[in-house]
């Protein structure tokens, strides 16, 4: 409680306060809690304190915002915008927000930084066979090594690979909105009957967790869930592991 009150005499003097999700004194704050409500655009808490300060906490991401003025909280709540250090999050999305949102006229930017990077010869994307132009990636990425693989990397890696299969079947780039204070977007792929393809977060997992990638196999195995196979089926074994 002592620190409560000495906390709220510091406040007065400034109209916000950004906090670490995981201070104690949030913890703090959260018992004076009087009542609540949610910020439609991003999704965050607004919770009401006893002693009539704001605090704004994001569904997502590292900071909350301790307001002494609802002015201060309502101005940035319109603006959509709150100034909290970026990345909030440690997702490569969030720092491509503007490049993915934009992804119909950015995608070619990552192709060519895949392209040159791993030394390609596809230079001409979009005549190159399919099965030939993953192989040779997976091949390269496998050779540069996985762990001197950056996330903005494996990201782009992951648009090259969606591209590929977005070209070969009526899906789209789709994006997911995250709800941090100032939100981002995830990029997949997805279907006009609401098949989703997270090819991107596949790959990602694949490389940062398993420390593997068959790049092959996990583009087959996308495919085969946009082609409605059931997983594990004869048929679904069969189109994964086909020579």
């Amino acid at each position: 409680m002592i620190y409560y009150i000495c906390l709220i005499l510091l406040f007065n003097m400034q109209s916000y306060q950004i906090i670490e999700r995981h201070d104690p004194e949030v913890l703090e704050l959260l018992d004076h809690v009087s009542s609540s409500k949610i910020c439609d655009f991003n999704q965050a808490k607004i919770l009401e304190l006893k002693g009539g300060q704001h605090l704004l906490m994001p569904k997502i991401g590292k900071y909350v915002i301790l307001y002494e003025d609802y002015n201060k909280l309502n101005e940035h709540i319109s603006t959509e915008k709150f100034p909290v250090p970026i990345p909030e999050t440690d997702s490569v999305f969030e720092l491509e927000k503007e490049n993915l949102f934009n992804i119909n006229s950015t995608c070619s930017e990552y192709i060519t930084y895949v392209q040159n990077k791993f030394n390609l010869h596809d230079k001409d994307f979009n005549s190159t066979l399919s099965d030939s132009k993953i192989e040779s990636l997976s091949v390269k990425v496998n050779r540069h090594g996985l762990n001197s693989l950056s996330d903005y990397d494996i990201l782009a890696i992951g648009i090259y690979v969606s591209e590929i299969l977005r070209m070969e079947t009526s899906l789209e780039w789709n994006l997911d909105l995250i709800y941090t204070l100032n939100t981002y977007w995830a990029l997949n792929l997805k279907s006009s009957n609401n098949i989703k393809i997270d090819l991107i977060g596949h790959l990602y997992k694949s490389i940062r967790e398993d420390n593997t990638l068959e790049l092959k196999l996990l583009y087959r195995m996308e495919m085969a869930k946009y082609l409605g196979y059931e997983t594990l089926s004869k048929k679904y074994m069969e189109f994964v592991f086909q020579n």
